[in-house]
Formats: structure tokens, sequence, C-alpha cells
């Protein structure tokens, strides 16, 4: 009880694989994620619980790797079934994995909104009429700078 209380104390979700990758403790927070209890997850393999992932030869092969060479592996993937991007660790011992996960689907929302943000900036900037936009950083050195006012005049 105390190692399940450890374990949901801990902000990242959690799960252990055993042999073959069959799932022991659950975390609540994995429960949550993965939108199934405890009871429903335990004895499950990794082929059970994501069923429906288009990622699940290149999951499995980052279980492999981290079991063959005794390194923890990183994995980031959009979950279509639950409809989040996953960011996971999954850490090797010699009768499993543990893999610790978090729902990253908010900072890849905010990275896309980036994303788009600097492409408007760059294309108000490449085509700015009549004039210049300059963008300098914090020690007022040139960033980028972009427009119609930049190009030379004509004589």
């Amino acid at each position: 009880n105390e190692l399940s209380e450890v374990f949901d104390r801990i902000s990242d979700a959690f799960f252990a694989l055993g042999g073959e990758f069959g799932s022991t403790p659950v975390s609540r927070r994995a429960e949550e994620l993965l939108e199934a209890s405890e009871d429903e997850l335990i004895g499950e393999t990794l082929c059970d619980m994501c069923p429906e992932a288009a990622e699940l030869d290149r999951i499995r092969d980052r279980f492999d790797v981290a079991m063959d060479t005794q390194t923890p592996r990183s994995l980031e993937l959009y979950y279509q079934p639950l409809d989040f991007w996953v960011e996971a660790t999954i850490y090797p011992s010699e009768s499993g994995v543990s893999v610790y996960f978090r729902d990253m689907t908010q900072r890849k929302n905010r990275d896309q909104e980036l994303r788009e943000l600097k492409g408007q900036y760059e294309a108000l900037a490449e085509n700015f009429p009549d004039g210049a936009v300059f963008l300098i950083d914090t020690e007022l050195r040139y960033v980028r700078a972009g427009g119609q006012g930049l190009e030379p005049a004509e004589r």
C-alpha cells in the first residue's frame, strides 16, 4: 500500500509492465488518462492496453530496446483513441519496465499556435506595405527585419 500511495502522489501517470509486458501497478493519474481502472488494466499486455495505437510497433520497439539495452527510452506520440499527446519515459529492469507518462496536449497545442503566429508575423513583416517591420531583442540587436520599405529605392 505504501508503494501505491507513492505512485499516486506522482503527478505523472505511472504503470509497470512485467514479463511479456503484462501490466502490474497503475497510478491514479494513469487510470485517469487511460480511462480505465487499475483492476481493468492489471494483467493486460501492452497490445491489450493500446490496441488502436497507430504506432504500436514503434511503441513496442522502444520497450524492446529499453529492455535489451537496460537504458531508459523516451517516446512522444499522439494517442488517437483518447485524443491526447503522450510523452513517456520507459525505465527498464530485469523483470519488465516502468513507464512514466504525461498528457502533453496543451503544450503541443501551444507550440502549434506559436508556429502559426510566427508564420503570420513573417508574412506580415515580409509584405508590410510602404514601410518596414523590425524585431529587436532585449539588448537592442536586430533579430529580424522585413517589409517593402527595405527594398532599394528606384532612381
